[in-house]
């Protein structure tokens, strides 16, 4: 039933080649070049160091993926080296 529904619910919204149907225009960004952006909204924040920008994006990553299978549990994340600062000093 999930997969049906699923089904349903993303042919009204995507193309048959995976485009999304309202927002024809859209770039496409990294999760990288989003948090360790040089200007405007994809600037780094001032308290995080360029050394810390690819730890924090492999976080990120490891708590967004879209395939369940493939996400890192609570505690997997909660042991990731960005949680751990202190560790790296």
């Amino acid at each position: 039933m999930g997969s049906l529904h699923f089904t349903l619910h993303v042919t009204d919204k995507y193309d048959s080649l995976g485009n999304l149907l309202r927002i024809p225009q859209l770039k496409v960004t990294n999760l990288a070049d989003f948090v360790d952006g040089k200007e405007g909204p994809f600037k780094r924040p001032g308290d995080m160091t360029p050394e810390d920008a690819p730890l924090f994006v492999d976080f990120l990553r490891g708590a967004l993926q879209l395939d369940p299978d493939e996400r890192k549990t609570a505690g997997e994340l909660l042991q990731h080296e960005w949680l751990r600062p202190a560790e790296r000093d």
